[in-house]
């Protein structure tokens, strides 16, 4: 036997121990993260089975309708006309995003000092404005019979008197105004 095999069995191996550290720092993320998505995800698969409604709320009271529900949704033809509705308007916003974004920043690199400051402050303004205040504004903006957009469409003549016209009651209306 030679002398580098006989050192290396004669020294112990000794194992490891794994450090847990990041784990329990993980733990309470981990908690949150269980308790605010993971749960109501459960709750939701588990009411999508049963006839859960506003009076359950309230009466505690349902029954388990097994796959009813998804027959009557899959079976809808409307069904499938809101999906296309819907994948329509992600592409839609998706594509006017990066289109946006990137005549911003084309913009932006040809303004000077002063302006590109200017123009970075009022994108992070927009973007920091909560959703509440950005809705009660938007709401305000279409309104029928008081809306600032009725009003300067009813003043160009364009379209006659759209002063009272709904924008929220169609649904081509409401795609444009988003």
């Amino acid at each position: 036997m030679s002398n580098a095999q006989s050192t290396a069995a004669a020294v112990p191996v000794v194992k490891r121990r794994r450090n847990l550290t990041p784990l329990w720092l993980l733990t309470p993320a981990g908690v949150i993260i269980v308790a605010l998505v993971v749960v109501p995800l459960i709750f939701l698969v588990f009411t999508s089975f049963t006839d859960f409604n506003q009076k359950t709320l309230f009466t505690g009271s349902f029954n388990i309708v097994g796959f009813d529900q998804y027959e009557n949704v899959l079976t809808d033809p409307e069904f499938y006309k809101s999906l296309a509705r819907t994948f329509g308007f992600a592409a839609a916003l998706v594509a006017g995003s990066v289109l946006i974004g990137m005549g911003v920043a084309q913009l932006m690199t040809k303004l000077g000092p002063v302006m590109r400051w200017l123009v970075t402050f009022v994108l992070i303004f927009a973007w920091a404005m909560p959703n509440v205040a950005s809705s009660v504004v938007w709401k305000w903006l279409f309104q029928p019979g008081y809306g600032v957009v009725n009003w300067l469409l009813t003043q160009t003549r364009l379209f006659g008197d759209v002063t009272n016209l709904s924008w929220t009651d169609n649904t081509w209306l409401a795609f444009l105004e988003i």
